[in-house]
């Protein structure tokens, strides 16, 4: 605002005054933003500096439930068949149809059979998730911000599913599962790249 004001005033002189008031105008401006840029580094650089506590506190819940599905997964499955099954899922836009309906009934009677233990996990993982997302706020990264919601809202979606072995409940229970998995850990990914 300055430097907007003594570019006026430089408008209405002459001479010597008239270049000396542009040259200050042009240095307030300069300083100005150099003064922006050196306070939006420092903020990032701060916020940086916070990822590696951050990361090692939501790391362990990220894991467990991660692991939690692998295990069952590759147990039930074995381990090339589970990974080329949500490879399947990820690559058809996150379409549980795109599972077979043996897996789907298999990946279902997994999450049922565990269920009270796995709500254990997503209930610790949601509030890691919604700590994450408070001290992160809107402005660190976007990307992040997106998988932690993305995470919490298969979490809150998976809770509504009525487990009533129907069609439509296998459907939506093996979606929001494997929906909450690639959210988290992506979540996950995202903050050991900072």
């Amino acid at each position: 605002l300055l430097s907007i004001l003594v570019g006026i005033i430089a408008y209405y002189q002459s001479g010597f005054w008239q270049a000396l008031l542009i040259n200050l105008a042009t240095t307030i401006l300069a300083v100005a933003l150099a003064l922006i840029v050196v306070n939006v580094y420092l903020d990032m650089s701060a916020k940086k500096s916070a990822i590696l506590p951050l990361l090692q506190l939501i790391k362990p819940s990220i894991q467990e439930h991660h692991n939690a599905l692998l295990r069952k997964g590759y147990d039930r499955f074995g381990k090339p068949q589970f990974q080329e099954m949500v490879k399947r899922y990820s690559d058809n836009g996150g379409d549980p149809l795109a599972l077979t309906p043996q897996e789907r009934d298999t990946l279902y009677t997994v999450i049922k059979s565990d269920k009270d233990h796995l709500f254990q996990l997503l209930d610790r993982l949601e509030g890691e998730l919604k700590e994450l997302a408070l001290i992160l706020g809107w402005t660190f990264d976007p990307g992040i911000l997106k998988a932690t919601f993305s995470c919490r809202y298969a979490i809150t979606k998976l809770r509504l599913v009525p487990f009533n072995d129907s069609d439509g409940s296998k459907l939506k229970a093996c979606e929001h599962f494997i929906d909450t998995d690639l959210a988290a850990f992506h979540v996950f990914s995202r903050l050991i790249e900072r």
